[in-house]
């Protein structure tokens, strides 16, 4: 699990960063960002990544997955949700 930390000078820039990272969508199976925590002082979020590439999982059905009943798929898609996930924390700089 990857850790960002970002500054910034005012609330407003860090809530219009907030909302354009919320904007870029996505989903649990392609990628989403989530807010744990959101106050005037900071916030902070954490980005799934989903379950993984479409290509991957194809392979791991082809080589594996008709024999396994897609666990070997199962535990790609889990490995790669849990390791992938980024936490973001933001906080507004005193002045």
């Amino acid at each position: 699990m990857q850790s960002e930390t970002r500054r910034f000078e005012t609330v407003e820039a860090m809530e219009n960063e907030i909302d354009e990272l919320l904007l870029e969508g996505g989903s649990m199976i392609s990628g989403c960002w989530k807010v744990d925590r959101q106050t005037d002082k900071g916030a902070a979020l954490t980005y799934h990544a989903g379950i993984g590439n479409v290509w991957v999982h194809l392979i791991l059905f082809i080589l594996f997955g008709w024999w396994t009943f897609l666990l070997s798929n199962i535990v790609y898609a889990v490995a790669y949700y849990f390791i992938n996930t980024r936490n973001l924390t933001m906080s507004v700089r005193k002045n």
